[in-house]
């Protein structure tokens, strides 16, 4: 069998409600740097039969299958009952489990429900795996063939506590136990990161055309989301590490950070608090988003104490300073409005750096000189400001998202130049 993993997140909120499977992205990454390759992701509903399916079809592909979510204690939760429907398998309650949630609830001052009460409940011939941060135990399933079939909690911390010290060692002792005739590991396949800023997926893709060739020994993907293209190379590490720096020859100044769980905001809190410095926001179209990017870092008081959402023209008069000569020759969609907005911005919070946006995130409100998409980003800092204009593609979230993280971007290397 080879090295190859499956991911199914179970939960009808990530299919129908806007909430993203981020258990996946980490646990694609937790296997591939234990040499094993992730082919397949699955989102499916609350649904036995569905899950029952998904678990089944993934089984059968891959040698490994991790499923996320329903195994609390709500009436949705069924991903137990799927996977011991998906093989034949009995549900059979653990008495000293039951004996442990009865005494959880005790605790609580209160009595375990019959809802509850199916935590303690696993397909036969499986082995639970200890929560010690929550209610809900996993459990890994040793199928015929030795496929792999491991229930973890959806909960991130729950499910990362799980993974990395219960079911990680687990399954690298029955992979290298005698006879084991299941899921192989590749320790001497590496897979490598670069991410990128201030650059469009196609200007990305062109600009590393050279690398994407079939000799390259190395499988490359491009990743695009929000203002950051994220490059992964996958492979041997000889060939990776060669991949890797022609790439970064091509990416030069836009690459930001090599690490997978970095983003842009945690960039440049890092270079800013090592610095000492802060910077300040005023924004419009984005109404907040900078700030919550930014405030989304832990220790981000040290850098970032205030910010203003000034939306209406009248709040970017009256709260900001900007003129009103300015608002009426120029818009507030303008670069007179965003450089003050952004001189505002630090004047008024008494920080070493001022970030302003000002734009037209649609989809209306456009016209043929202010296209939707529009964005001014203003940018102030000891001896100078500045402002640079910007078109954006993509609905309004995307549009909103993008200019937030360009911003972020223009003060990265202003950082980097000063």
């Amino acid at each position: 069998m080879i090295g190859q993993g499956a991911l199914i997140a179970v939960g009808s909120e990530l299919l129908h409600h806007g909430r993203r499977d981020t258990n996946g992205e980490e646990l694609s990454r937790m296997l591939e740097a234990r040499g094993i390759a992730t082919d397949l992701r699955m989102i499916v509903a609350d649904e036995i039969d569905a899950v029952a399916r998904a678990v089944r079809w993934a089984s059968d592909a891959c040698g490994l299958a991790v499923v996320t979510g329903g195994i609390g204690p709500t009436l949705d939760d069924l991903t137990r009952e799927a996977i011991a429907r998906a093989f034949g398998l009995r549900l059979l309650r653990d008495p000293s489990e039951l004996e442990r949630l009865v005494a959880r609830e005790r605790l609580r001052g209160r009595s375990l429900t019959q809802e509850a009460s199916r935590q303690a409940d696993f397909p036969e011939g499986s082995d639970a795996l200890p929560n010690p941060i929550g209610t809900a135990r996993g459990f890994i399933l040793t199928l015929p063939d030795d496929r792999l079939v491991v229930a973890l909690p959806g909960v991130p911390a729950e499910m990362r506590k799980m993974m990395l010290e219960e079911a990680l060692p687990r399954l690298a002792s029955l992979v290298a136990s005698p006879g084991w005739k299941g899921l192989s590991v590749d320790t001497l396949v590496t897979t490598r990161c670069l991410k990128a800023a201030g650059l469009t997926e196609a200007e990305v893709q062109e600009r590393l055309a050279p690398v994407f060739t079939a000799g390259s020994g190395a499988d490359l993907t491009i990743l695009s989301a929000a203002g950051e293209i994220t490059f992964l190379a996958r492979g041997r590490e000889d060939r990776v590490h060669s991949v890797i720096a022609a790439a970064r020859a091509r990416l030069m100044d836009n690459i930001f950070t090599e690490e997978p769980d970095d983003h842009l905001e945690q960039v440049v809190g890092r270079m800013l608090d090592d610095r000492g410095e802060t910077v300040a926001a005023a924004e419009s179209c984005t109404g907040g988003l900078l700030m919550q990017l930014v405030t989304s870092v832990p220790g981000a008081s040290r850098w970032f104490n205030q910010g203003w959402v000034a939306y209406a023209d009248a709040a970017k008069e009256k709260t900001l300073g900007v003129e009103r000569s300015a608002l009426e020759a120029h818009g507030a969609v303008s670069e007179p409005v965003a450089r003050s907005m952004a001189i505002a911005a630090r004047t008024n919070a008494g920080a070493t750096y001022g970030l302003s946006i000002t734009g037209i995130a649609g989809p209306d409100g456009g016209s043929e000189d202010k296209p939707v998409g529009l964005v001014w980003i203003g940018l102030a800092w000891p001896g100078g400001d500045r402002a640079l204009r910007f078109q954006f593609g993509g609905d309004r979230e995307t549009i909103r998202f993008i200019a937030a993280r360009v911003a972020l971007e223009l003060l990265r290397r202003q950082l980097k130049a000063a």
